[in-house]
């Protein structure tokens, strides 16, 4: 008689519950992944909108500048001429926005004060947006 060795052959592979749990694992992470990068590609491109958004306005009030400069040299009222064409739009391009642009003076504690013309209009606030940024210059007489 002939005795079957009952011993378990040598094993290759994998078996069908292994394959299934690594799926499943790798599934898990691969969703985490996804949830960590997804809002890190997506707002990778603000800080460079916000960067470009500074230099438009930068470009724009160093326009104003100029413009301020040669309205000082040419005009004996250069300061409410100058204050109208920065009211006036897109006078120094485009893509921009003056949210305030009036008159102040500095109290004796410095503090800013809108000058309703008792101070003799001497200092010009001028502020400028594009979406979420602002700059903001004082020009004075």
């Amino acid at each position: 008689m002939k005795v079957f060795s009952l011993k378990m052959r040598n094993r290759r592979g994998f078996t069908l519950i292994e394959v299934i749990v690594t799926l499943i694992v790798a599934s898990i992470m691969g969703a985490i992944l996804v949830q960590f990068l997804g809002t890190s590609f997506l707002r990778s491109a603000d800080p460079i909108i916000r960067v470009d958004d500074v230099e438009r306005l930068q470009y724009i009030m160093d326009r104003m500048t100029s413009d301020y400069k040669y309205q000082a040299a040419t005009n004996p009222n250069f300061l409410s001429t100058f204050r109208t064409n920065v009211q006036t739009p897109d006078y120094y391009g485009s893509g921009y926005t003056v949210p305030a642009a009036q008159y102040i003076y500095f109290d004796g504690s410095n503090n800013e004060t809108v000058d309703g013309g008792a101070g003799g209009f001497r200092v010009l606030k001028v502020t400028i947006a594009r979406n979420n940024q602002t700059l903001t210059a004082l020009f004075t007489r």
